[in-house]
């Protein structure tokens, strides 16, 4: 079997166990192979898949959003998603995000300057 073991995709991604397992438990990684021994073996893809959550999340996105960004990735749509009206709802929240970014440099560019 070919793969990575928890521990060092835990490194690899500055997270905790619980947090794979977490995120496992929601679907927002594959349930990984196990080893004779039942050790969790992940892809090595898992790694990008954990830092694109996490970084996801450090832009305010709900690990509700995130799924829906995923199942987007993955083609694995949930029919009762209104999927145009989220992506509105989004590129706005992200649009808004931004405004109140650049607002807030300039606010800091000036104080900066006296």
């Amino acid at each position: 079997m070919e793969g990575i073991y928890i521990k060092e995709l835990t490194t690899q991604c500055n997270v905790n166990k619980e947090t794979i397992r977490y995120y496992e438990r929601l679907g927002l990684i594959n349930k990984p192979n196990r080893t004779k021994s039942g050790y969790r073996l992940f892809s090595k893809d898992t790694i990008q898949r954990v830092k694109f959550i996490k970084k996801m999340q450090e832009l305010g996105f709900s690990l509700k959003d995130i799924a829906v960004f995923l199942s987007i990735e993955d083609k694995n749509l949930d029919e009762s998603i209104n999927l145009q009206g989220f992506i509105e709802e989004k590129l706005n929240e992200v649009q808004a995000r931004i405004s109140n970014l650049e607002n807030f440099n300039v606010k800091l560019e000036v104080n900066s300057n006296k």
